[in-house]
């Protein structure tokens, strides 16, 4: 009697748990070969073998190993609007200096984000624009070590930025050459 208790009582949590997604959606699925971004003409080759999670959010979230161990995340948002959670926005006229660190000054307020250290701020080349290229280290919600790396820059009136986040001792370094290929792959098309 009680393995059978036991036994309904897991059902339903397997059930509860799959029903938000009845209808076919998944929280993974395989990535396409590119990113593209139709305002700013944005196309980015993407990591082959990685998965993107969660394809209604409007970042493109993409990880290999899982959430927790390394995860890429690639955003776009229009000059003026305001950034999620918060009151700032990015200007028309920032710097790239600027961009990077309101960026990593919304980063560090993020509840799951500890102890930031920014490494360094440079200016690096992005899709064939001024942009920057940004390093630091933070401590997780969890207490692991992670790693950032933080590239950017404004195209057509978005601030486009590529987000490596790993773990530092061991993912940050196996995933580092596929962050890289991205960001070094990073084009904006003719009209």
């Amino acid at each position: 009697m009680t393995h059978n208790i036991l036994f309904r009582s897991a059902l339903v949590v397997i059930v509860g748990m799959l029903m938000p997604c009845s209808n076919g959606c998944s929280m993974y699925s395989p990535t396409p070969k590119y990113f593209e971004h139709s305002r700013t003409r944005l196309k980015v080759e993407l990591p082959a073998n990685w998965l993107r999670y969660n394809q209604s959010l409007p970042t493109w979230v993409l990880t290999r190993d899982g959430l927790q161990l390394e995860v890429i995340a690639i955003s776009s948002i229009r000059v003026g609007d305001k950034i999620k959670n918060t009151e700032r926005r990015y200007q028309a006229g920032m710097l790239p200096y600027e961009i990077a660190e309101l960026s990593l000054a919304i980063l560090k307020t993020r509840d799951d984000v500890n102890d930031l250290k920014i490494e360094k701020i440079e200016l690096a080349t992005v899709a064939g624009r001024e942009g920057y290229g940004a390093t630091a280290g933070f401590v997780d919600a969890l207490g692991l070590a992670k790693k950032l790396w933080l590239f950017g820059a404004m195209i057509d009136g978005y601030v486009c930025e590529f987000c490596f986040i790993a773990e530092e001792s061991v993912y940050f370094e196996k995933y580092r050459g596929a962050f890289e290929r991205l960001v070094q792959s990073s084009q904006t098309q003719k009209k």
